[in-house]
């Protein structure tokens, strides 16, 4: 049954990505495609947050030591409200209005290097959640099934912030082509492969945040 529902978040993630792939490549398509990959990734954040709040609440504090369920109950606290406002991010573009008020409130006028302030605020976003699952590594790698997908939608996520890099600037586009009047539709393309790597790193993260929460299931649900 596990593997199952492992299969179907592949299956539909990767329809997803054939669907950008195949109508994104038409500007005129390209924004409706956006707009679907950015409801589909709040639907990602918001289960994996509720998956987190789950596993909070499945653990069995009678038969837990004290000092055992304060950390393992931080992770998991820790876990959901920031996947819930990542979820809350991707829907509203809270990183991009971000970029936008540190401009204004700086006074800082917009370059070619300033408008990657939303790219490193996503990646910062990253870091702090490599930092959480090294910090809790003990709840994490206790169950290996969990760390190695983390690994996994973490080399995606990362894979996602070169794509995000790339794609914010035309300036990288002669190293890679050098026909000028195809700048947009490359640019779309290394738009799309940016969220296909964010889909398959959420999903990556979905299956990882699953098997933490049936081993909580196995270790106090019983």
């Amino acid at each position: 049954m596990r593997l199952s529902i492992y299969f179907v978040i592949i299956f539909v993630d990767t329809a997803c990505v054939a669907m950008a792939l195949l109508l994104g490549v038409d500007p005129q398509q390209y924004p409706r495609v956006l707009k679907f990959i950015t409801w589909f990734s709040c639907a990602h954040l918001a289960l994996i947050a509720g998956v987190s709040l789950c596993s909070l609440y499945a653990l069995d504090y009678k038969r837990v030591d004290q000092e055992d369920r304060s950390k393992e109950a931080w992770f998991w606290f820790i876990c959901c409200a920031g996947f819930l406002y990542l979820s809350a991010d991707e829907g509203m573009g809270l990183h991009q209005k971000l970029d936008f008020w540190l401009h204004q409130w700086l006074k800082v006028h917009e370059t070619s290097l300033t408008d990657r302030l939303d790219d490193l605020i996503v990646l910062i976003y990253g870091i702090i959640a490599l930092f959480v699952v090294l910090k809790f590594y003990r709840n994490v790698w206790e169950e290996k099934n969990m760390g190695f997908w983390l690994m996994v939608g973490f080399g995606l996520f990362f894979t996602m912030s070169f794509f995000d890099f790339l794609s914010n600037d035309e300036y990288f586009y002669p190293f890679f082509m050098e026909d000028r009047s195809m700048d947009k539709r490359f640019g779309i393309l290394l738009g799309i492969l940016e969220d296909s790597f964010k889909l398959f790193a959420e999903a990556a993260f979905l299956i990882g945040f699953l098997e933490g929460f049936q081993s909580v299931l196995r270790k106090y649900g019983g």
